[in-house]
């Protein structure tokens, strides 16, 4: 499964944009593309912020585990619940899962599985778990494009260890004279200090890509390297601002002689420590009665702090957008309540759920396939986005008021125990015909 190779590299790195012939970033091919790296030292500020609302939002979404049944299937031994239409509609219509449930007669939740363990504990080391591997994975793709996991077996062939590998020191390898169709033929792990790279079998590793038009099969482009150019003026701009709070090296005011002689270097040398003991420190606005014969003149600057703001809120927003992440949620500025709502659902809608769905996607194809090849078995995601309360609450009224749903029915979707008499439909309001036709049929209408 893994070796090590004495020889050194036989085949030829695939690196993607590299790969390509694509070596600069910038319109004036100055700048080298970032190295995987350069893009890890870069997991700071804003980058960092937007990493992290995608990674941890999609470690706090369930991953779960379903099995569905076909016409002629045998009853699963799995122990299962069973779950509501709207769920199972709401699975239906995701398109990840086409594939998976193209025909069905029932589908069910699987409380219990070793794959489900597996994704609890992720290995036998004491600081990795399922929720820190799901974090390091997205963040991996979020700042480098890529993350690989290491899969080892038990003595019977089942997977009994995820290794997250640091995807800045993996390279997939191609035979110069591979007859094989596959884009990859090994991938060789090569950390800092390691004299001979570590070779990995291909069906060990499972890959997770973000969406490259270099290389889909072997790189991914990550939002962080999308917006690099951006990513360097903010901190370009930051840099420069600290330079000049650390040193500012330019003159507020001027004492120069009124007469025609200069100052000696003693006299301008009591000048400068008698203004200094009256106004540092944070002594402004004082009054100075100089009874000598000087010139006191401040020196005004042309404001430059407007134009830092906007290029740093130019640049800040350039990144959010590349990491599909609502400007709202880093900017500096205060929102209320249904702006932040209303950011939270955009990045529920357009950022998380599409990472859901490709995670779920690619667990599905390569690691469910390990436990079962029937197809049955498959994970999937609860909904990311948010429900809003206030149109569910409205629905409910509307649907109790009109006798379509039970008092019970509308308390179990807020998690209230039933009360007695809440299982009959009540029509409070409806409408006259509706009333009508109710008396007809109850035999209660006047003739």
């Amino acid at each position: 499964m893994v070796r090590r190779i004495r020889s050194g590299r036989r085949g030829t790195p695939n690196l993607g944009s590299y790969s390509a012939g694509v070596s600069y970033y910038d319109a004036f091919r100055r700048k080298l593309i970032p190295s995987d790296e350069t893009l890890i030292r870069e997991y700071k500020r804003t980058a960092y912020a937007c990493a992290n609302l995608n990674a941890v939002g999609l470690t706090n979404i369930s991953l779960k585990l379903y099995v569905k049944s076909d016409k002629g299937d045998k009853k699963t031994i799995l122990r299962t619940k069973s779950l509501s239409s709207k769920r199972i509609d709401w699975l239906c219509s995701q398109s990840y899962l086409s594939k998976s449930l193209r025909s069905f007669v029932n589908v069910e939740e699987v409380v219990t599985h070793p794959v489900l363990d597996l994704l609890r504990k992720a290995n036998d080391t004491p600081f990795m778990n399922g929720v820190r591997l799901s974090e390091l994975t997205q963040l991996y793709q979020e700042i480098t494009g890529k993350a690989y996991w290491l899969i080892t077996n038990n003595v019977f062939g089942i997977p009994e260890n995820i290794w997250l590998i640091p995807s800045q020191y993996m390279y997939p390898y191609k035979e110069p004279s591979s007859r094989s169709k596959t884009p990859i033929d090994y991938y060789e792990y090569i950390p800092p200090g390691v004299s001979e790279p570590i070779e990995y079998n291909v069906n060990d590793i499972i890959p997770f890509y973000m969406p490259s038009l270099t290389n889909p099969y072997v790189e991914g482009l990550s939002p962080l390297e999308a917006a690099f150019e951006a990513n360097e003026v903010n901190n370009k701009l930051l840099t420069h601002q600290d330079a000049l709070l650390e040193n500012e090296a330019r003159p507020d005011a001027m004492i120069t002689p009124g007469k025609e002689t200069a100052f000696g270097p003693e006299e301008a040398e009591r000048y400068e420590k008698q203004f200094r003991m009256r106004f540092a420190r944070g002594r402004q606005g004082g009054v100075w009665v100089v009874e000598d014969d000087v010139n006191f003149t401040p020196i005004a600057f042309p404001p430059q702090d407007l134009a830092r703001l906007e290029i740093n809120k130019w640049s800040k927003n350039d990144l959010a957008n590349a990491f599909q992440v609502p400007f709202a949620l880093v900017a500096d500025a205060s929102h209320n309540r249904e702006q932040l709502e209303a950011a939270e659902r955009q990045h529920a809608k357009y950022g998380l759920s599409v990472r859901c769905a490709r995670d779920a996607a690619v667990k599905n194809d390569l690691l469910i396939s390990r436990y079962d090849d029937s197809g049955r078995l498959f994970l999937a995601y609860d909904d990311p986005i948010p429900e809003n309360k206030e149109e569910k609450l409205q629905e409910n009224v509307q649907l109790g008021m009109n006798g379509f749903k039970t008092p019970n029915e509308i308390r179990k979707d807020y998690n209230l125990p039933p009360v007695a008499g809440g299982d009959e439909l009540r029509a409070i309001n409806v409408s006259p015909e509706m009333m009508r036709d109710n008396e007809r049929k109850n035999g209660n209408a006047e003739k």
